[in-house]
């Protein structure tokens, strides 16, 4: 897409794709009336519910490991193509293909797990299948052998994706059950302040490239960027993974039965 249309012209297609998306959803999406029968919390007491619910810290904290996990991948693959694999610009879109191409089709069997095993089991097989997949990346020395690996990632990618919002529902509904208010918003408002710190996560492990390996940027790339993007493609995706797993076994819901 880069090649054929440049940056401006792939940014434009990508915004009216998604616009379109989020217009569509806006114009089809309609909110239970039920849930404006009773009065709203206060401000400073809905704020307070929220931050004191352990179980939302629980979720929060290993959706945003997972998240940054997630984003490293998203922003480091083309280095990782490049320095690591001497791919060209082709090869790596196959390469990102192989990860969203296996993420969207497992929505399907993450669903059938999540029946069978409850939603929280789900999610922690997700999490280890994203984990496993981020270790993997340290030993492909081409495309053949990455494709396999991001076949794995994009599994676990859409496990986490999914099941992550079930169960996030399931701590809003019981915080419902608690209260007798619906709060979508307040968790959501905080929940995805929280996601944002991913982003100076991602950065500060970018930043580590310089001193463990010299790496500046292309034109002064050091004297290892192979090893500087094995690294980043793989370390710390996989210890936030690990992470996220143990705090995921802690969430106190979901279980099956």
């Amino acid at each position: 897409m880069y090649a054929a249309l440049g940056f401006p012209g792939m940014a434009l297609l990508y915004g009216a794709v998604g616009g379109g998306l989020v217009l569509l959803f806006l114009l089809s999406v309609r909110e239970d009336p039920r849930a404006r029968e009773a009065e709203p919390l206060p401000f400073v007491p809905a704020f307070r519910y929220t931050l004191g619910n352990r179980a939302f810290w629980i979720y929060a904290l290993a959706a945003l490991f997972l998240l940054f996990a997630v984003g490293l991948f998203a922003a480091a693959m083309p280095f990782y193509a490049k320095y690591a694999l001497g791919l060209g610009e082709e090869a790596t879109a196959l390469l990102f293909a192989s990860v969203l191409l296996a993420a969207l089709p497992s929505v399907s069997l993450w669903a059938r797990l999540a029946g069978a095993l409850g939603p929280k089991r789900a999610w922690l097989w997700a999490i280890g299948l994203l984990a496993l997949g981020a270790l993997l990346l340290l030993w492909p020395r081409g495309l053949l052998e990455a494709l396999p690996v991001g076949v794995l990632i994009g599994t676990g990618f859409g496990g986490v994706l999914v099941l992550g919002d079930v169960l996030l529902a399931e701590v809003i509904d019981r915080d419902a059950a608690a209260t007798g208010r619906r709060r979508e918003g307040v968790y959501y408002s905080v929940y995805g302040f929280i996601n944002r710190l991913s982003g100076p996560l991602q950065a500060l492990a970018f930043a580590l490239l310089t001193p463990l390996f010299g790496y500046v940027s292309g034109e002064n790339p050091g004297p290892n960027p192979e090893a500087a993007f094995r690294f980043l493609m793989a370390v710390p995706p996989f210890a936030a993974s690990l992470l996220a797993l143990a705090l995921a076994a802690r969430f106190p819901y979901g279980a099956k039965g």
